[in-house]
């Protein structure tokens, strides 16, 4: 990275105990530049999408089944133990967040589990 261009602030620092005066940072304006880039790009990306059209087919498939109180070895490391909460909880989850990315694998796991009893009928 180059620092062609820089700019030279000076800063005041407190704290409880003593001051400190910071000088001479550099920052590099194409640095500045390139990072309010990324994060147009960053919050571009993190758009939120509904997941209405999955919540509603969900809905309506697990209005129509019965549950159990079988254990489902849904994969390898997730077991449900009892299904009716497992859907009830899932589904909150899903409506409350809908969108948002960090609880996609609520939603994954409701489809995983509504394959898996469509697989078994």
């Amino acid at each position: 990275m180059k620092l062609h261009e820089r700019s030279l602030l000076s800063q005041n620092v407190k704290s409880e105990q003593s001051e400190v005066v910071i000088k001479n940072i550099f920052i590099d304006e194409d640095y500045e530049k390139n990072f309010e880039l990324n994060e147009t790009e960053t919050n571009r990306n993190s758009e939120l999408k509904s997941w209405d059209e999955e919540i509603g087919s969900l809905t309506s498939f697990f209005n129509r089944v019965e549950l159990t109180n079988n254990l489902y070895n849904l994969n390898a490391w997730i077991k449900i133990v009892n299904p009716r909460l497992f859907v009830e909880s899932h589904m909150l989850i899903v409506k409350s967040k809908n969108g948002q990315k960090l609880y996609k694998p609520y939603l994954d796991r409701l489809l995983e589990f509504k394959r898996s009893l469509n697989n078994a009928n």
